[in-house]
Order: structure tokens, then C-alpha cells, then sequence
């Protein structure tokens, strides 16, 4: 439960300000990917990750890179 809490609070922060730096994607990877391992398959966090998946393709096509 822990996990997805984090998980949503850098959804929406990121999200609310157009844009992630590297490291807090990577992080970001990092939890989904544990939390996928758990088997929980909220469908809420899978598209929160297609977000931030997009808005971080859109950052580099910007090349506003952080």
C-alpha cells in the first residue's frame, strides 16, 4: 500500500507540473517495476505509469531535459 501511495504522489506532483527529472523518473521505474512484482494489478497505477511514460517522451522531444 506504501508503494502505490509513493507512486501516486509523483504521479500527481509530476504531472501537475509538466514535467520529471531524470532521477525522479528513474525512481519513479524503479517503484512500478516492484510494484508490478507484487502482483496487485491496479489498473490506476498502470495508467499513472503510461502518464508519466508520456510526459517523459515529451519532455525529451522538447529537450527539456532536468
Amino acid at each position: 500500500m506504501l508503494l502505490m501511495v509513493k507512486l501516486i504522489e509523483y504521479h500527481d506532483k509530476y504531472m501537475e507540473l509538466g514535467c520529471i527529472p531524470s532521477h525522479a523518473y528513474d525512481n519513479f521505474q524503479k517503484m512500478y517495476r516492484c510494484y508490478v512484482k507484487m502482483g496487485d494489478g491496479n489498473t490506476s497505477v498502470e495508467k499513472m505509469h503510461q502518464e508519466i511514460e508520456e510526459l517523459n517522451l515529451k519532455q525529451k522531444k522538447e529537450g527539456s531535459f532536468l
